[in-house]
């Protein structure tokens, strides 16, 4: 099934904006907290924290395999 998307750059009022804004990595997520503003009320999380905690791999780097089955 093809997915539709549209990528952005993460704004200062995406934090007040959105309930949850999630990093691939923890540099993504560093960079995020520098960002967020002190009002932001967003929760800033990596993606993986809601499974086993660990970074997604970066899929432009081979760090992850397509599979199709």
């Amino acid at each position: 099934m093809p997915i539709n998307h549209e990528a952005q750059q993460v704004s200062a009022q995406d934090f007040k904006k959105f309930t949850y804004i999630l990093a691939s990595d923890e540099a993504n997520l560093r960079a995020l907290e520098r960002i967020k503003p002190r009002d932001g009320t967003a929760e800033v999380r990596l993606w993986g924290s809601y499974l086993d905690n660990k970074a997604i791999p970066d899929p432009y780097y081979g760090g992850m395999v397509s599979r199709v089955y």
